[in-house]
């Protein structure tokens, strides 16, 4: 009889829990400042925005079916909030800020994954934040003034961004943050009991990204080698076309118009000068000057016939 009356009880407790679910806030930041607001959010696994803002003593606990919160979750002002822990809690799409507490003391993520942005700053007796499954925080990641603080933990965290900053922790011994491979500048200052080894090893991490822009010039360099075989193959063109062409046609290309002066002058319209002279034509052997034709020697005149000059005939002498 006990059993069948613990199964009669069963689907009431389903309905009961449904309908809590039923009852979620959706669509809309949620504000807790007192502990029945806490209660009237146990169950919820999804809500928009949560505020915690209270001067009253309150337990978080109930809030350990919270998975998902698509805005930011802000924690702060607060005055009686000694620890915040949100053990189901996997994403926050927004920024997660946690400033002004005067008496918190432990922050606790221990299932968050990915986050927009983290912001924790002026919390006078923080000693631990702990985030042990972060692995990327989308924008920055800024841990700052918190006197109290002595350890941050974040051993899975390799990618942040924007900047990553933790300054301003007179007593932070412990960081937990060695497997950082991606970031866009890192500041670690204001902590004097951190080990060196500790911040070089971290810094050294914003040297890795910054790098990744250097093979940006590579294509600026590109175009400037091909442009003087551009030249080489253009100029030539003209030139060979230019030539002969003021040579056979009467109207050449406006470049290459020679100045009239180089143009050169028709044979039938030249000077007297450019015309040869008739010595370059040999005269025809017919019409050559009587000279040619030598006086035979071969006949002597006879001296029978040869008329002898008188001498009575010359011009007296006066």
């Amino acid at each position: 009889m006990m059993r069948l009356a613990l199964l009669a009880l069963l689907p009431g407790c389903f309905l009961f829990r449904s309908g809590d679910s039923a009852s979620c806030p959706k669509g809309r930041t949620v504000e807790i400042g007192l502990q029945e607001e806490v209660k009237k959010l146990a169950g919820c696994t999804q809500v928009s925005g949560l505020v915690i803002r209270t001067g009253a003593t309150i337990d978080l606990s109930p809030l350990r079916e919270l998975e998902e919160i698509s805005g930011d979750l802000q924690i702060g002002p607060t005055v009686g909030l000694d620890e915040a822990a949100f053990n189901g809690l996997l994403h926050v799409g927004g920024t997660i800020r946690v400033a002004n507490n005067g008496s918190m003391r432990g922050l606790f993520f221990p299932r968050v994954e990915r986050v927009g942005r983290i912001e924790v700053e002026n919390n006078a007796v923080l000693m631990s934040i702990s985030m042990p499954r972060l692995a990327g925080v989308d924008g920055a990641m800024v841990i700052a003034d918190n006197g109290g603080l002595e350890m941050i933990s974040a051993p899975l965290l390799t990618t942040v961004g924007k900047e990553l900053v933790i300054a301003g922790h007179r007593k932070l011994e412990l960081l937990e943050m060695s497997h950082v491979t991606s970031v866009e500048a890192i500041r670690v200052e204001g902590n004097p009991k951190l080990p060196a080894e500790v911040i070089e090893k971290l810094t050294a991490a914003s040297s890795v990204k910054p790098e990744s822009p250097a093979p940006a010039p590579k294509p600026e360099s590109a175009p400037t080698s091909p442009a003087p075989p551009q030249k080489s193959d253009s100029t030539p063109g003209p030139k060979s076309d230019s030539v002969p062409a003021s040579k056979s046609q009467t109207g050449p290309a406006p470049k290459s118009e020679p100045v009239p002066k180089s143009e050169p002058v028709p044979t039938s319209q030249a000077a007297p000068k450019s015309e040869p002279v008739p010595k370059s034509e040999p005269v025809p052997k017919s019409q050559a000057a009587p000279k040619s034709e030598p006086v035979p020697k071969s006949e002597p005149v006879p001296k029978s016939q040869a008329v002898p000059t008188p001498k009575s005939e010359s011009a007296p002498k006066p």
